[in-house]
């Protein structure tokens, strides 16, 4: 019956990111995720920026933000590649994916996605 100390989730996929924190908790969420996607496409191909030849969307274009409560339906804009919404006292924030087509380096991603995403992360101190 206790409240959980989780505020903060960061969860990848090779498709998309997407941060889920609690309200009040944090800050700068939409640069975090757009930097840890930023890093998994950048370190996956081996280079300090995005090169747009060698990378490609799989994240889908439009979704709904849930399947069992009342949803909204999400649409991506390219020219604002990070998507928020609130649930519940809960804000996400998803972005997709440049996807290395040909990947060099894929051992540590997870980590480099992750730290890149904290090292933006703004913690407020209760």
């Amino acid at each position: 019956e206790r409240a959980s100390d989780l505020t903060r989730i960061h969860f990848h996929t090779l498709a998309y990111h997407i941060l889920a924190t609690v309200d009040g908790h944090w800050g700068n969420q939409e640069a975090a995720v757009a930097a840890g996607a930023r890093a998994a496409g950048a370190q996956a191909c081996a280079t300090d920026t995005i090169d747009a030849s060698r990378v490609f969307l799989k994240a889908p274009l439009e979704f709904l933000t849930s399947q069992l409560e009342e949803p909204s339906k999400v649409s991506l804009d390219p020219d604002e590649p990070v998507v928020r919404w609130h649930r519940g006292g809960i804000s996400f924030h998803f972005t997709p994916v440049l996807v290395c087509k040909d990947p060099v380096r894929t051992v540590g991603l997870g980590d480099a996605i992750s730290a890149e995403g904290l090292l933006y992360s703004e913690l407020y101190p209760h």
